[in-house]
This record gives structure tokens, sequence and C-alpha cells, in this order.
């Protein structure tokens, strides 16, 4: 009988120990007094209680197990009920900051949304009157900056290839076919060649812009997350600007820039790689290839220059008026 009530007693400690991490925040009780020195000792005592044979209990063993059970689990539970109230004041104590630092968090998220609605009205107010000024009222000053911006960052992006373009042609001059056929040395085509492959790479690169940008703004609008009617005024301010892309031509001449940088980057190429191997009769102003291929290939490449040329030139005709 005292071995069960002695094994009863300990499996008391045991859970003792294990009961111990629902107070975690409890300091007192997760130190090695509280959490494996004070239950030890009341296993010892009440296993001490079951081993002495004196006073009531010396011929009751029943009775005498059943006392020194129920003493082990006051000793074991009251400590346990003093941290179960520690933790819970803990608990309060964490939570009050919890929504302290919740409601300053929010607090400062709606100084910041005032914030940027005060400097969007600042905006409004100092800005001169734009395209966007007729949305105004019909959208809100948030969401109307947003289209605003995102339609200057796009516009900047097509200037700034636009202004690569004209600075390439600029930093990089270039002669006509006549000149390539009268070049002196390898060297002076070499040199024409890579002149002609960075401008090439900088009209390139605005057609390859312009090809993207409706995909690209219609990205960037998504990505702003637009409520109605805001959504669709963005599309629409999209739509505007590449209608007077379309009006202006522009893109259509760079197209045309392109062919034309890529014809003579093909004959220069093939005026190159033949070095030596071709001649030109300045009397009869005729080019002449050791390779008949290699020439039909040369003057396949100026034919679509020529054509590339007269197309440029038609579309950069004025409309004439019909008589």
């Amino acid at each position: 009988m005292r071995v069960i009530f002695a094994s009863l007693i300990i499996l008391l400690g045991i859970a003792y120990t294990q009961v111990i991490g629902w107070y975690p925040d409890v300091e007192w009780l997760n130190q090695p007094l509280g959490n494996f020195g004070w239950p030890l000792l009341v296993v010892i005592t009440g296993i001490g209680i079951l081993v002495v044979n004196r006073g009531i209990f010396a011929r009751d063993t029943s009775l005498k197990g059943w006392a020194a059970f129920s003493l082990c689990g006051c000793l074991l539970i009251l400590p346990l009920l003093i941290a179960k109230n520690a933790q819970e004041h803990i608990d309060e104590i964490q939570d009050g900051f919890v929504v302290a630092e919740r409601e300053a968090l929010q607090a400062e998220l709606r100084r910041e949304a005032q914030a940027a609605l005060n400097a969007a009205r600042e905006a409004r107010l100092n800005r001169p009157r734009d395209r966007f000024t007729q949305y105004e009222g019909r959208v809100d000053l948030l969401s109307l900056e947003s289209i605003r911006n995102l339609d200057l960052k796009m516009q900047a992006s097509l200037k700034e290839r636009s202004q690569a373009y004209q600075a390439a042609l600029e930093k990089n001059p270039t002669r006509s076919p006549d000149a390539w056929l009268t070049a002196a040395s390898m060297d002076e085509l070499e040199s024409e060649l890579t002149a002609h492959q960075r401008i090439y790479e900088a009209a390139r690169g605005y057609t390859q812009f312009v090809e993207a940008f409706e995909e690209t703004y219609t990205s960037e609008i998504t990505a702003l997350d637009l409520k109605p009617p805001a959504d669709r005024i963005a599309i629409a301010e999209m739509q505007r600007v590449l209608l007077f892309a379309d009006e202006n031509q522009v893109y259509e001449l760079r197209k045309l820039d392109v062919e034309l940088i890529g014809s003579s980057i093909a004959a220069l190429t093939i005026l190159r790689d033949e070095w030596g191997n071709w001649s030109f009769d300045r009397r009869e102003q005729r080019l002449f290839f050791d390779d008949p291929a290699r020439e039909a290939a040369f003057h396949a490449a100026l034919k679509r220059l020529v054509n590339a040329s007269e197309a440029a030139r038609e579309l950069n005709e004025p409309n004439q008026p019909e008589n």
C-alpha cells in the first residue's frame, strides 16, 4: 500500500513540473527552487510520512497514505494557484502594452495619411493647371496624385529614351554610302560601323520602350490598386498618351530609323568583312565584289536602306492641301 501511495506522490511531483510551463512569465516559479526544489521537497515529505510509524497513523496504513497524498497535493497546488493569479496579472499588463502599441501605430498611420493628403492638397494649390485638373472632385486627391505621378514617370522615361537617341546622333556622326565606298582603310569602315551600331542601340531602345509602353503602364496602374472611377481615368489618360504619340508619328519614324540604320550596319559589315575582295570604279560609279553572293547581299542591304529613307521622307512631309 505504501508503494502505491509513494508512486502517486511522485506522480504529483512530476505533474507539478509539467504544469509550471503554463506560467512562463512567473519568475519565482521558474527558478530552480520553484520548478525543481519545491516538488522534490514535497515528495520527500510525503514519502517520509508514509515511512514513519507513529501517532494515529501507526496502524492504519491506508489513512496515513491518503493523508500524505492530500498534504502533498495541497502543497503543490497552492503555489500553482498563486502563480496562476500572477500570470493573469502579467498577461493583463502585456495586453495593455499590445493595445497601446496598436493604438499608437494606428494613430501614426492616420497621421501619415493626413500628411499625405495635406501634401497632395498643397501640391494641387501650387501646381499649374494641367490635364488632370479636370478630374478634381471626381477622384480623391491621393488617387489623382498617384495617377499624375505615374503619368509623369512614364513620360519622363519616354523622353529619356528620345533624348538618348538624339544624343547618340550628335556624338556619332555618320557618312553617306558614297563615303563608305571611298574609304581609305578598313579602320575607317570599322569606325563608321561602330557609330551606326551606337545609334541603332539608342533607336531600338526607344522603339522597344514604346512597344512595351501600354503593358508597362497598365501594370503600373494595376499596382496602384485604384478604386473606380480612378482606375478608368488612369486607363483613359494612358490611351491619351498613346494617341498623342500616334498622331505625332514619332514611333513610326524611329521604326524607320531602326530599319535604315540596321540596313546600313548590314552593308558596312559586308564591306568590312570583304575588305580587299571588292573595288569601286569611280568612273563608272560601280562596285565589284569577287564573290557575287556577297555583292547581291550588299545591294539588297542598300535597297532596304533607300526604301527606309524614302518612307521616312514621305512621313516627314507635311500634308499638302488638295487643289
